[in-house]
């Protein structure tokens, strides 16, 4: 699985024998800023038996129960954490205990379930590892460069159309070279491209984030 960041918040709610556990999935950047966040939740549930949760920032990587019975809350969360491929996010799940024991087997299924449907809900960003490619090209190639970039779906985040025509590209490491291959072929080599070293970009539906 490629690795994943959150852009925003998710949320979710389920009710297993009475007991509501309410989820919260939450883009990080530091391993302060989550102990905060922890804190502000333990404070807007002051009246809940438990704040559970798990965060990976900073090649940290933290969980805790909280007072349920070891392995079932801060484990599956974290387990949901690492299945999403998420790194620099926090999930917090509260719970309101409604009188009737789940046993080990409800815990840790009721807390991975709402961690899951948390993770699901937010806005998430694929983190890809790829070279950045720069295309300059006369107009008189431009039509067949970019006939090849709409057919293969490789969108351009930066164009410039002056006496030349400038176009930035992001493609991943195992196809950059056939792509700067088949561009140099289809315009006769008349296109000047420039290659980047390698580096890591955000794909958010199609459209590429520069890190």
């Amino acid at each position: 699985m490629s690795e994943c960041q959150l852009l925003e918040e998710g949320h979710s709610e389920i009710v297993a024998k009475k007991s509501r556990f309410i989820g919260r999935a939450i883009p990080i950047t530091s391993e302060q800023q989550a102990q905060d966040l922890i804190r502000g939740i333990r404070k807007q549930y002051y009246d809940a038996r438990h704040v559970c949760y798990a965060y990976q920032v900073e090649a940290v990587t933290r969980s805790s129960d909280d007072g349920e019975p070891s392995g079932t809350a801060g484990r599956p969360i974290l387990d949901m954490i690492g299945y999403s491929g998420l790194t620099n996010v926090l999930v917090v799940v509260t719970r309101y205990f409604g009188g009737v024991l789940l046993g080990t087997g409800g815990l840790t299924r009721a807390y991975g379930q709402t961690a899951k449907e948390a993770i699901e809900h937010a806005s998430k960003m694929e983190i890809l590892s790829g070279r950045q490619i720069d295309l300059v090209c006369d107009y008189n190639d431009y039509g067949k460069v970019d006939y090849l970039l709409r057919q293969n779906q490789i969108p351009v985040f930066s164009s410039d159309f002056g006496a030349e025509v400038a176009l930035s590209v992001m493609r991943e490491e195992d196809s950059y070279e056939d792509f700067a291959k088949e561009i140099t072929d289809l315009t006769g080599g008349r296109t000047r491209i420039q290659v980047s070293d390698p580096l890591k970009y955000g794909l958010v539906a199609g459209e590429v984030r520069l890190l």
